[in-house]
């Protein structure tokens, strides 16, 4: 469920104000193996619980560990729990952990950490975006709502035991154990409102710990010596810059100041990637706009909700857009115009893409986009209302919404007013629904369709267009419970259809990352879900 923000970082603003003094690397050896990595901006928080930053969740699965991991193939294995079984019907899963597992601390992780840091994201009061995810988990709504004091399907056998009981069979249940949300946290850590906010009371279990930390500059991670598998980790020092211009940034990276980074200068990714510098990486994520469809705009503003609440509106204003020149000239042929809301890259256990159709032409129908408009009483554009396009400052947000205010006006005559916010700002507006078109940015958590489809479930955690269709909702329930892959995966195709029929979202592109890397750094490995794993590196001499 991560929104990516850069074209994947997608945030709840971090309150770390600590200035870590003492940031110089004097007295290390000279062979010690560091890596510089930027990300740009401090958006998100390094809270399991409540991060929903991509650049957070990369230094939190860093930091942290799951019970599984997941491998370069995204299949799950071994983490903290050195083993486990599921039963037949697929409800029960009984994790063995492993009793050699210590915190940065020194202390044991035992399976109780993973029953709180679990709980702690079912309470109300946490407010974390991941609630839904553990929904499957029996009991877990009612503890949700406050109905029950325990998940009666969170169950620890002893210190190195614990098992799992779901509502019904969700065959992604193990990679979502892999999920920043799922990572283990000490109650009495939690206890401090401000853990999260400085190195000494950061205390986790993973490769690498949080050593040092100056706002807004720079945080400094460092290998855990406790880490129970620590011979495997090979980095020595990871330093996470800040710099938030993107010719700042590739300016450093050329000096040889940083050796990663993200989303380079636009004008030069074409020369970047023709020389080398620069690779691109195939993500699991889709740039959308999206339209409030809840009561609130209802209230707000009644002209704009009836026009933005006619399905042949939405169609108009999606097949009026030409996704092809988007991609050609804002973002010089990285990504991919999209055609579907689920990209490219979720297969089915046989090895076939759950993309094989194109929902519209990725050039658009403007004839068409002409005869809906006029059917939902604007001829021409004639007393059509003035609609609000919301997106967040940074990155090619700006110039995309642009190309496409342009597009509206020349080819169904109405006028957009594009509405810029800070991040921050955007994201509580989204959160309350208080926009009236707005961009969209997901990635996928996990390699399934739901994972983007459950967006649009009525009432869903993430559902912030107001969207609701009773047969999405119906097909919905039917699919969770589903073993059957064909099946499953037929109700999502479904569910889809519906969806883009009603169109409630307009999907422009599928995300493409460009990351340039410095060539003597190897073991580096960026997942299709945009996580960055940096903890196996080595940077040659």
């Amino acid at each position: 469920m991560l929104m990516k923000k850069l074209s994947k970082a997608l945030a709840i603003g971090l309150t770390a104000v600590l200035m870590v003094t003492g940031l110089s690397s004097c007295g290390k050896s000279s062979s010690e193996n560091k890596i510089v990595f930027n990300i740009e901006e401090q958006e998100g928080s390094i809270d399991p619980a409540i991060n929903n930053s991509m650049y957070m969740a990369t230094l939190i699965e860093n930091a942290f560990e799951g019970l599984v991991r997941l491998d370069e193939n995204q299949k799950p294995k071994p983490g903290i729990a050195k083993s486990w079984k599921v039963s037949p019907d697929g409800k029960e899963y009984t994790f063995e952990l492993r009793n050699n597992a210590r915190w940065s601390d020194g202390m044991v992780v035992n399976a109780k950490d993973f029953q709180f840091a679990w709980k702690r994201v079912l309470n109300k009061k946490t407010a974390s975006p991941y609630s839904g995810y553990m929904m499957c988990i029996k009991g877990a709504k009612e503890y949700f709502e406050g109905k029950a004091k325990e998940v009666v399907g969170i169950n620890v056998v002893d210190d190195f035991k614990m098992k799992i009981t779901l509502t019904n069979p969700t065959p992604y249940f193990l990679e979502l154990t892999a999920l920043g949300a799922f990572m283990p946290i000490r109650e009495d850590v939690a206890k401090n409102p401000e853990w999260s906010n400085r190195p000494e009371t950061y205390i986790s279990n993973g490769p690498l710990n949080l050593t040092e930390w100056r706002a807004k500059e720079i945080m400094i991670y460092e290998k855990n010596k406790s880490y129970w598998n620590k011979d495997a980790v090979k980095l020595d020092k990871l330093e996470v810059k800040m710099i938030a211009e993107p010719t700042k940034a590739f300016d450093a990276f050329k000096k040889g100041e940083l050796d990663y980074i993200e989303n380079p200068p636009a004008q030069e990714i074409p020369s970047l990637l023709k020389n080398g510098t620069a690779k691109k990486y195939q993500n699991l994520g889709t740039y959308m706009y999206m339209f409030n469809l809840s009561d609130k705009m209802k209230q707000k503003d009644p002209k704009a909700y009836a026009a933005m609440n006619n399905p042949n509106v939405r169609r108009a204003l999606a097949l009026a857009i030409d996704r092809k020149e988007i991609v050609e000239t804002v973002s010089k042929g990285v990504e991919k115009a999209a055609s579907s809301i689920v990209p490219p890259g979720i297969k089915d256990s046989k090895g076939k893409d759950f993309k094989d159709k194109e929902y519209f032409k990725l050039e658009g129908n403007v004839a068409e986009a002409k005869k809906l408009l006029a059917e939902a009483g604007y001829p021409n554009g004639q007393g059509f209302p003035q609609i609000e396009l919301m997106y967040n400052k940074g990155g090619n947000h700006e110039e995309i919404a642009k190309t496409t205010q342009e597009m509206w006006k020349k080819n169904l005559n109405i006028d957009i007013k594009l509405v810029s916010e800070e991040w921050k700002v955007f994201l509580d507006k989204l959160k309350s629904k208080d926009y009236t078109m707005a961009r969209k940015g997901w990635v996928a958590d996990y390699r399934d369709p739901s994972t983007f489809l459950s967006l649009f479930e009525t009432n869903g955690e993430n559902n912030e267009t107001g969207y609701s269709n009773p047969e999405v909702d119906k097909l919905f329930k039917k699919a969770s419970s589903e073993l059957d892959e064909s099946k499953r995966f037929e109700a999502y195709h479904k569910i889809e259809s519906i969806i883009l029929n009603d169109m409630p979202v307009i999907p422009i592109y599928y995300y493409t990352d460009v990351v340039c890397i410095n060539p003597k750094v190897k073991g580096v490995y960026k997942s299709p879900l945009g996580h960055i794993t940096f903890y196996k590196a080595q940077k040659e001499k």
